[in-house]
């Protein structure tokens, strides 16, 4: 549930639950909203009482216990507690009577099987005090103030009418219902007629100032969103140029360091490609040689062929020009054997014939030594021959 009150300084003054604490929110203005927590404890039946500039709020703790305090402040009142009646708590709320504050509370007395409104004074005695019970389950009700009088309103039963009772306190500060009963069905009908205006009016209020409150605060929000946006784009502007020598040192360190490793990239495949080219010039190189070897083993092996058929062609012609060189010398022999007996027979001739050619043989004696040389030395001119 949600409580506005207008404060005496003109501020608004919100208070709502949200989870197990109640919250109190105040607004100024869209831009300048302070909220503050001012119960943790809270498991439900929240009510707010605004009396003299200060905020009272009365609730079931998580401890179930009746708690009442005042906002901004620590401590607080424990009510109820320890006698299992908080369980049975249906409605609470607070008012005023004579400047002093009272907070009522429904109840389920077992021991009489009765259902009951009950009433503590939080500044006072702080005793429970009944001042209405039924053996029906009381549907709602309402402490209301109306002109200078509070009125308990009650609606009994399901869907029936509400009951008007106007409260009376004595001497002794113990609160009553009168004995006037507003039992006039015209006054009573205006009057439930009155309040169901002031309890319209007040839902239109409260819901015209939430769509309100809605609207301004989306309004708010996107101007201050657009603000922030405009903010942060002086900020980057500024932040730009006060570190441009920065930014402009990093871009260039950035830039040197890219083109040094371009350059090294660079260099890297340039050294793969020299590598790669040099060992495929090894490697052609190495099949060169390999070709070469081959080729020069083949020429070596045909070489050797060829020596080994040139050196039987010799030693066949050797055997045969050895036969002819025997041959023509024994031939030569035969020759020259006949041509010496045959000289010889001339030298017996000669030495026959010398006497009678002495005086030829004296004019001419040239080819007597001649003839005599070759009578003398026959094997000499043999040796020649054969030479």
């Amino acid at each position: 549930m949600e409580y506005i009150h207008s404060l005496s300084d003109g501020r608004k003054a919100v208070i709502y639950d949200e989870g197990n604490n109640v919250m109190l929110l105040f607004i100024t203005n869209i831009r300048n909203m302070q909220s503050a927590v001012i119960a943790r404890d809270y498991l439900s039946l929240l009510d707010c009482l605004y009396f003299r500039n200060n905020l009272y709020i009365s609730y079931i703790s998580t401890g179930n216990e009746l708690k009442w305090k005042q906002a901004g402040r620590d401590d607080g009142l424990v009510l109820i507690s320890g006698t299992g009646e908080a369980f049975d708590v249906a409605g609470i709320s607070q008012f005023v009577i004579n400047e002093k504050i009272y907070v009522s509370y429904q109840i389920y007395n077992g021991s009489i099987n009765s259902y009951e409104i009950r009433y503590i004074a939080p500044n006072g005695d702080r005793k429970s005090k009944t001042i209405f019970s039924q053996d029906e389950k009381i549907k709602g009700y309402r402490m209301e103030k109306i002109n200078e009088d509070v009125y308990l309103i009650i609606q009994s039963k399901e869907n029936g009418p509400y009951d008007y009772y106007r409260l009376d306190i004595d001497g002794q500060e113990d609160i009553s219902l009168s004995r006037e009963y507003l039992v006039d069905e015209k006054e009573e009908n205006k009057r439930k007629e009155d309040f169901e205006k002031k309890v319209k009016l007040f839902e239109d209020e409260k819901n015209k100032y939430k769509d309100n409150m809605e609207k301004e605060f989306e309004s708010e929000k996107k101007r201050e969103n657009e603000q922030f946006k405009l903010e942060i784009e002086k900020l980057k502007e500024e932040l730009q140029k006060q570190h441009c020598d920065e930014i402009k040192a990093l871009e260039e360190n950035y830039t040197r360091q890219y083109n040094e490793l371009s350059d090294m990239t660079r260099q890297v495949q340039e050294e793969g490609r020299r590598y790669r080219d040099l060992y495929v010039q090894t490697l052609e190189v190495v099949n060169r040689k390999k070709e070469n070897t081959e080729t020069n083993i083949a020429e070596t092996n045909k070489t050797k062929k060829n020596t080994d058929e040139t050196n039987k062609t010799e030693t066949g012609k050797a055997g045969t020009n050895k036969a002819e060189i025997n041959k023509n010398k024994t031939g030569k022999a035969g020759t020259n054997k006949a041509e010496i007996n045959k000289n010889e027979t001339k030298v017996s001739e000669n030495t026959v014939t010398k006497t009678t050619r002495k005086k030829k043989t004296t004019a001419k004696s040239k080819p007597d030594n001649k003839s005599d040389n070759i009578t003398e030395n026959p094997k000499d001119k043999v040796a020649k021959n054969e030479s």
